[in-house]
């Protein structure tokens, strides 16, 4: 056991609190003057040490004199009547304290909630159980405290007033194991930041002296700040409040240090270039992992390791990896502002480069420390590049480690650390680090989903307007589907974004499921986006954007693959080098990428930042696919629109590192971010649709059909409307379709063909087709999906493989 600050104040505290005790039941005559009195009377002092040390009035001052009374009334009444039986003084000194627990939680339950906690981490080994309870139940101190006050009783019978005191509460709980605190003492270190060990107020957690904000009072936060910065030893301390005026001098300092390079402001005005490092590219899917306390609970889609080995090896890292580097702390709120759908995340990062993109990405700004207060929960999440800088060393524009890469998230406890990668899938913890993998989580527990998924909203010319949430893998034309324009015929049809990437979906009173999008900002593909697939994207990014592994223009403007039909004779692509059409390489990365805030798309929809949520009518699922799937099927209910999504198949891009164009399973388009196990997610998601009185319809598209060239058939892009048209009126139920195995599917007839009449029925009967010996196939690879997941698969699904696998023959 590791002592820290402040345990020789609360060891002092226990040795009085055995002297009166003993004191008090030698003066009554008590045979085992040891066993009782300690107990009571310790309880009081640590009671009063709460109150007194943060006064606010005669409450804590009732709660004192009442604890202390009981604890000093029972001592004495019940060593009286037991004697010198010392089985019944155990069994009184249990029962007695249950009672002094029991009172004092329910005095602090009823005036302050926030007591509860402080009282019962003061105890000795109480915030150790209080951890333990707290990952249990989610971590909701007020309806836990009766039962940490049993099981602290036991933990204090047993360890008496001779425990250490053990700091462990959730925040600090996000230090790694092994991660012991050290004075610092770095000899011939350049380690200016002062971090030192401060007095103790009594039972108030220990907070070391870094520098903070006069705003920033949440004291978890700050403790587990200076817990970080001990282990990480950085040179300086920041505490961002996500002003332009913080965004606009982080990005000249990295105009200086080559990490940026700053675009023409006539043809890109307010805009940067960044160039990673070439082992820097993309999610790194296979240096992710779920560390569930149980293997099980990660489930077999998951890389997973014991929680303990894995806060072993961080441990390692991240002691010293922020050495020249400064430490930023970054505020920020996953949806909108004070939205009970959105959650709260606090990431420590050493790269400017995050920094930057977390202001366009999220809510990052210092009001979220105002939301937070004193005692608020967030979600920690801890990231470095993990390249510590020697004195006198010159850093490189894109540091990062290229021999340990890991994005770790710990699920019960709600934590993530990413260490030696700076690419924002990797980085950018709010991205689908917290609003999937961990908010997929929270979501289970607490009856929501947070989905990979886009929000549209689709008014008709009569103004009736229709919200739709659609999940695709990367780089399957999500954003492009997401800022949709209708095509010329379509006049009167408009669609709003919400939202490209994420969608957080909680049930309401009214029976609907309604989502918000939890981030602010767009963070896209920048291949193939052209005025042709997605005019409304390229608006929004002519200004006010970091683009990251493009090629340049020699007017210092940016380029990619798809932007223009013919590329410029001579660019310099995404890692510096000359190039010409005749290179015989790409000059932009596949996965290279644009970060913008979303307020600069013009086809915003005016709901996006309703706290609310905007009630969702249809889910649309779609992934790659060159055959078998057709160009639209609707779910005959629910339970089949889910078997549609979780069996659902892409091919592979560049968006993850890997072989490109292997079909796999992409269940929802969530392999790579759900939290938890695969099945036990199908299962939420069944239970989910059930809570719901008017559930959402449910459909799968694929626009990648191919014919006997490999050429696209489907046109897509702004035709895609002419999908989208039909399946909001099947919501409304005005539309007709055609029944086949797998679902309802529109004939020829049912989709408007006015501007595309050169779309001919053959094409059309080639995009729709099913044909049963793919479908054979494809339900067999349904089978190894189904078989991997094992025992914890829903029946439900199952039975309607059975039911497809019949229809099919």
């Amino acid at each position: 056991m590791t002592w820290r600050a402040g345990e020789g104040a609360a060891a002092a505290r226990a040795l009085v609190a055995c002297t009166l005790g003993g004191a008090l039941c030698a003066w009554i005559g008590t045979p085992l003057p040891w066993m009782i009195g300690p107990l009571f009377t310790m309880a009081a002092l640590e009671l009063a040490g709460v109150a007194l040390a943060a006064p606010r009035g005669g409450r804590e001052l009732g709660q004192v004199i009442i604890a202390t009374a009981l604890g000093l009334y029972f001592t004495p009444t019940v060593a009286r009547e037991v004697g010198g039986r010392w089985e019944l003084l155990v069994a009184a000194a249990v029962f007695a304290t249950i009672l002094s627990y029991a009172g004092a939680w329910f005095i602090s339950r009823f005036s302050d909630s926030d007591r509860t906690t402080a009282f019962f981490a003061s105890v000795p080994g109480g915030a150790t159980e209080m951890a333990v309870l707290g990952e249990r139940f989610g971590a909701k101190q007020d309806r836990i405290a009766l039962a940490q006050s049993l099981r602290i009783l036991i933990v204090v019978t047993v360890r008496g007033g001779f425990s250490a005191r053990v700091s462990l509460h959730r925040s600090s709980a996000g230090r790694p194991a092994g991660s012991a605190q050290k004075k610092n003492s770095n000899a011939g270190a350049a380690h200016p930041l002062p971090i030192e060990r401060g007095p103790c107020q009594m039972n108030q957690p220990y907070i070391p002296h870094i520098p903070v904000p006069d705003y920033v009072r949440n004291r978890r936060a700050i403790e587990w700040v200076a817990e970080i910065a001990e282990l990480t030893k950085p040179d300086a301390i920041h505490w961002c409040d996500g002003s332009q005026a913080e965004y606009d001098r982080l990005c000249e300092e990295m105009v200086r240090t080559g990490t940026l390079m700053r675009l023409n402001p006539e043809l890109r005005p307010g805009s940067f270039l960044a160039r990673s490092d070439p082992t820097d590219v993309a999610r790194m899917e296979d240096r992710t992992f779920i560390c569930s306390n149980a293997k099980e609970d990660a489930g077999p889609t998951n890389n997973w390791m014991a929680p303990a080995e894995m806060r072993a090896t961080l441990a390692q890292l991240f002691d010293g990896c922020m050495r020249g580097r400064t430490l930023y702390v970054v505020p920020f709120s996953m949806g909108p502002l004070g939205s009970h759908i959105s959650q709260i995340g606090i990431e420590i990062t050493d790269s400017p480069y995050v920094v930057v993109s977390m202001r366009v990405m999220t809510r990052m700004t210092a009001k979220v420390w105002e939301l937070l207060g004193a005692e608020g929960d967030f979600v920690p999440c801890v990231h470095s590049v993990g390249a510590p800088l020697a004195a006198g060393k010159k850093d490189v524009p894109w540091p990062c480690n290229k021999e340990h890469k890991y994005i770790v998230h710990y699920p019960e406890s709600r934590e993530i650390w990413s260490f030696g990668s700076g690419y924002g899938g990797n980085a950018l913890l709010g991205k689908k680090c917290f609003s999937l993998r961990i908010a997929s989580v929270m979501g289970r527990d607490q009856g929501w989903l947070a989905e990979h998924m886009l929000i549209l909203g689709v008014t008709a010319p009569n103004g009736e307007k229709t919200y739709v949430s659609a999940a695709f893998p990367s780089a399957c034309g999500k954003t492009n589907f997401a800022m949709l324009v209708p095509p010329p015929a379509f006049q009167g049809w408009k669609v709003t974004t919400v939202g490209e990437d994420i969608a957080w979906i909680k049930p309401g009173k009214d029976g609907r499921l309604y989502a918000i999008n939890p981030e602010a900002g767009l963070f896209g593909v920048a291949p193939g986006t052209s005025a042709k697939t997605n005019p409304n994207c390229l608006g929004a990014i002519r200004s006010n954007t970091i683009f990251t592994n493009v090629a340049l223009t020699p007017e210092g403007d940016v380029w990619w693959e798809g932007l223009t039909d013919v590329p410029p004779p001579h660019l310099t692509d995404w890692q510096g080098q000359p190039w010409t059409p005749d290179s015989g390489r790409k000059a932009a990365h596949p996965n290279s990428r644009f970060t913008v805030a979303a307020t600069q798309l013009a086809s915003l929809d005016p709901e996006w930042e309703n706290p609310n949520g905007v009630p969702i009518s249809a889910m649309i699922f779609g992934g790659r696919r060159s055959n078998t799937v057709p160009l639209v099927v609707e779910a005959t209910d629910w339970d089949a629109g889910v078997y549609l999504g979780a069996t659902m198949g892409s091919e592979t891009t560049a968006a993850a590192t890997g072989k490109v164009g292997v079909v796999r399973r992409d269940p929802m388009a969530m392999i790579p971010f759900v939290g938890y196990n695969m099945a036990d997610y199908f299962s939420h998601w069944l239970k989910v649709g059930r809570a719901a009185s008017h559930r959402p319809h449910v459909f799968l598209v694929n626009w990648f059909r191919t014919d006997a060239h490999g050429k696209f058939v489907w046109p897509g892009y702004g035709d895609n409307m002419r999908v989208l048209k039909w399946v909001v009126e099947r919501c409304r139920g005005r539309a007709n379709a055609t029944e086949t195995p797998i679902g309802w599917v529109p004939a020829y007839e049912d989709l408007v063909w006015t501007g595309l009449e050169r779309f001919s029925r053959e094409q059309y009967a080639v995009v729709t087709s099913l044909r049963h010996d793919e479908w054979r196939d494809e339900l067999g690879q349904h089978d190894d999906l189904f078989e991997k997941l094992g025992a914890r698969l829903p029946r439900e699904l199952a039975l309607r493989r059975e039911a497809i696998g019949l229809a099919i023959g």
